[in-house]
């Protein structure tokens, strides 16, 4: 069935309470005649229906369920009316304390509807029930048995937040402790009142006065200030050690997640510390890693799931509802180690196919360029003839030994990549090398440098060869281009640079130049990004220092 609060706006919350307050008191007055008070009270539930905050507007109740309570209180309320309406106002009581405030109206109105039920319990609902005369004044005891129902009617005059209570969050535990208050200083009143053999009202007040100074002490030693502890502090401490030292638990955890980082061992080992804690008689879980099981397996199984973790925490007993949050809050903690150790593993192993990756296609590249190199070779040697043959032969002869080099330290990295040696060459040579690789290409060379300077052939190399090769291209798709190639001395170390006067790099590949692999029509896309990621490991800078039309400039700065 569904409840009928969904059929009411929020803003007439304060109304309902107003109401329901009125039609308990009036069942009060009206319990001497039994169907009065009877027909009073079905009203008051009904209005209790529509205020209470415990289930939420769309929630539905199960018929039977309700059907069995309805008839529990009809009976109670048929044979012991007083008695019972002394124990509904008492849940009145705490679940108007439950109810959390949004602003200071809020909490006026609690106040005042607190302070009405208290009195109405003390002064009203208890001197019936022990036939009490609170005053022998008539018109002071026709006011409290018949017209104290009036007092909540200023409620209806005012309206509650819009959609306040979409959401609420009852403090049970609150709500409860101010109910009982109020049911003990009852019982106290009357206990007073027969012990000293005086009347109740003065019985009232005394139990009053000691209430408040007991509650006033009780706040004080909950949390004393000035740099003392109080109650406070061993209530927090109960609550995170319900059954277990959760500080020793969390310790030993940190120190599983520090010195394993393998998730199958940290897991088995975090499983062993979890079922070293006293009230767990046993441990099943399942995972990615693997299955396991540990200790007795008994009738109270626990099931907790995090992600493709599934754990069943047996106990002795059935847990109860602190019991299972406590615990689900330790293996929540134990998972979430467990899933970053996977997590971590993963990177791991995604680090290393980067680095694979990133090996293969730079020794690729080297590969290319070296077999450009041989094919540039070839074609001169089959352009040959009898009048330039021995210009051809000097020239191989120079260029086989340094073909052979480099083929030689590609296949070296290829066997060996986390080899770290660096081959050093003096500039000068390397430029005469650059000049035999180049000879008869329409490329422009300007070296402007005759001192001695040692340079990482690898390096030079491969940056060279990647940015002709680019030249080239754009030659291909646009013959009549210039290229230019020079090698001068600044005032902070010394420039290596290939311009050409083709088109300028396009603006959705220039953002990505150097930091990443770009999309090519020509091959992979990754030989700047290789250059430049070499270049840097080895101090040097490999940068793009003009991007216009007719003249496209990139730049390596050489540190000596």
């Amino acid at each position: 069935m569904d409840l009928p609060l969904s059929s009411l706006q929020d803003k007439h919350r304060y109304r309902l309470l107003a109401l329901l307050l009125c039609f308990f008191q009036l069942a009060v007055s009206y319990s001497e005649s039994q169907k009065i008070s009877i027909t009073l009270s079905i009203i008051h539930f009904g209005l209790f229906l529509f205020w209470q905050p415990v289930w939420s507007r769309t929630q539905k109740i199960d018929f039977i369920p309700f059907l069995f309570f309805a008839v529990f209180i009809g009976g109670f309320l048929w044979f012991s009316p007083l008695w019972f309406l002394t124990l509904w106002g008492g849940v009145l009581l705490a679940l108007v304390e439950s109810t959390p405030l949004f602003s200071k109206k809020d909490r006026y109105i609690q106040f005042f509807s607190t302070a009405y039920l208290i009195l109405s319990i003390n002064l009203v609902i208890v001197p019936k029930i022990f036939s009490i005369s609170i005053s022998d004044s008539e018109i002071i005891q026709y006011c409290l048995n018949d017209l104290t129902f009036l007092i909540p009617l200023p409620l209806l005059l005012v309206t509650s937040l819009q959609n306040q209570l979409k959401k609420q969050n009852l403090d049970y535990l609150r709500g409860i402790i101010i109910a009982l208050v109020a049911i003990i200083i009852a019982i106290a009143s009357v206990l007073k009142m027969h012990q000293s053999n005086i009347d109740y009202l003065y019985a009232l007040i005394q139990v009053f006065i000691v209430s408040g100074i007991t509650i006033i002490f009780l706040s004080w030693i909950w949390n004393p200030g000035a740099g003392y502890k109080g109650l406070f502090v061993i209530w927090n401490r109960y609550l995170l050690n319900i059954g277990t030292p959760l500080e020793n638990y969390l310790i030993e955890l940190t120190k599983l997640a520090r010195d394993h980082s393998d998730p199958e061992q940290f897991l088995h080992g975090s499983m062993d510390n979890l079922y070293s804690l006293s009230w767990i008689n046993g441990l099943k879980w399942s995972s990615a890693s693997g299955n396991g099981t540990l200790g007795q397996i008994t009738k109270a199984p626990l099931p907790i799931t995090f992600g493709d973790l599934r754990l069943s925490v047996y106990s002795g007993k059935q847990m109860n509802p602190a019991m299972v949050i406590h615990t689900k809050l330790l293996v929540h903690i134990l998972a979430f180690f467990y899933i970053s150790k996977l997590r971590e593993r993963k990177l791991s192993q995604r680090a290393q196919l980067e680095a694979i990756y990133e090996t293969g296609s730079r020794l690729t590249h080297d590969m290319k360029n070296v077999l450009q190199s041989l094919s540039s070779l070839v074609g001169i040697i089959n352009s040959s003839n009898d009048e330039n043959a021995t210009q051809i032969l000097d020239l191989v002869k120079r260029q086989i030994p340094a073909l052979s080099e480099r083929l030689s330290l590609t296949l070296d990295k290829l066997a060996s990549p986390e080899d770290e040696s660096v081959s050093m060459i003096d500039i000068n040579d390397w430029w005469s090398r650059l000049l035999d690789r180049n000879s008869g290409r329409r490329i422009d060379f300007v070296y402007n440098y005759s001192g001695k300077l040692d340079v990482v052939l690898e390096v030079m190399d491969t940056v060279a060869d990647n940015l002709l090769d680019n030249a080239r291209i754009k030659r291909i798709q646009e013959h009549d281009i210039d290229i230019f190639v020079s090698f001068d001395q600044v005032n902070d170390g010394y420039i290596f640079a290939v311009e050409d006067t083709g088109w300028t790099i396009p603006d959705n590949i220039y953002g990505h130049l150097f930091k990443e692999a770009v999309d090519s029509e020509h091959g992979l896309g990754i030989g700047l990004y290789q250059s430049a990621k070499q270049a840097e490991k080895y101090g040097y800078e490999l940068y793009l220092a003009k991007n216009e039309k007719g003249k496209v400039r990139l730049e390596m700065r050489v540190q000596p």
